[in-house]
């Protein structure tokens, strides 16, 4: 079936479903002031050198990426809750702001309403992992879209996602509320993490065997990404956290990495 017709499909299976458990992910608004201690802080830029796609669907991506941090914006997630993405988002539709823009389809990128809002899922992933939460539903991405130049986490810190059926779950798991921050600022999307009480523990990301290498036509890269905990006393925990497969959407000779 054409890819529209397999879409429309799937998601008429999985709506019922992404109703019934709405009343799970309904979580209050917070105010910088109740939360004033930052325990994770990220950004990306909203323009990359390189990018192929047209400009009518950069900036179509750039009204949707605004559209989705400002649903999320604010929202508070107390201990033990698990945050949704599409159930803080909801349906990327024309009536909900949401425009065409430029998104994965059958691992190529190609114009469909809501695109580009993988940039912000990419961005709470990353914010996740950095806030100590547990990753209880993350989708990889199938291809790796640009060489590491300028690249600020390792290869592998993204989750796709695609409503309703692939979504961006965590589990906070620390003691206390945490809330989360996004904003456009100076061309980059900025994600934040807020708690209201100092937390003892941070945490880091890193890559960890990493490869590239051609498999007939094309190059595939593969790595693991691990985090480690640091404790008030310097003390550290390691724990692998993902294992990432990827087509390269680029020539890794050209720009040295293979």
């Amino acid at each position: 079936m054409p890819f529209p017709v397999r879409v429309a499909v799937a998601r008429w299976r999985c709506l019922g479903a992404w109703h019934r458990e709405a009343g799970a992910f309904q979580f209050e608004l917070g105010s910088r002031d109740r939360y004033p201690y930052k325990l994770a802080e990220h950004c990306s830029p909203l323009r990359r050198p390189g990018t192929t796609y047209a400009e009518d669907m950069q900036r179509g991506k750039e009204t949707n990426v605004a559209q989705a941090a400002k649903l999320i914006d604010g929202i508070v997630v107390p201990p033990g809750a698990v945050f949704s993405y599409h159930h803080a988002v909801g349906p990327p539709s024309r009536k909900r702001g949401f425009v065409m823009g430029a998104e994965l389809q059958d691992s190529s990128l190609k114009p469909g309403i809501g695109g580009g809002c993988c940039q912000i899922s990419n961005l709470l992933y990353v914010l996740a992992l950095l806030s100590g939460a547990e990753i209880t539903e993350r989708h990889r991405h199938g291809l790796d879209l640009f060489p590491d130049s300028g690249r600020t986490v390792p290869f592998g810190c993204g989750a796709t996602v695609f409503f309703p059926m692939r979504d961006l779950k965590f589990r906070n798991a620390l003691d206390q509320e945490i809330m989360i921050s996004l904003n456009i600022e100076d061309g980059f999307v900025v994600g934040r993490v807020h708690t209201a009480k100092p937390e003892s523990r941070r945490f880091e990301i890193f890559e960890m065997e990493s490869d590239i290498s051609k498999q007939g036509e094309v190059w595939i890269r593969t790595n693991k990404v691990g985090r480690r905990s640091l404790d008030c006393e310097g003390q550290a925990t390691v724990e692998t956290v993902a294992e990432n497969i990827a087509t390269c959407a680029y020539d890794p000779t050209a720009v040295g990495q293979a």
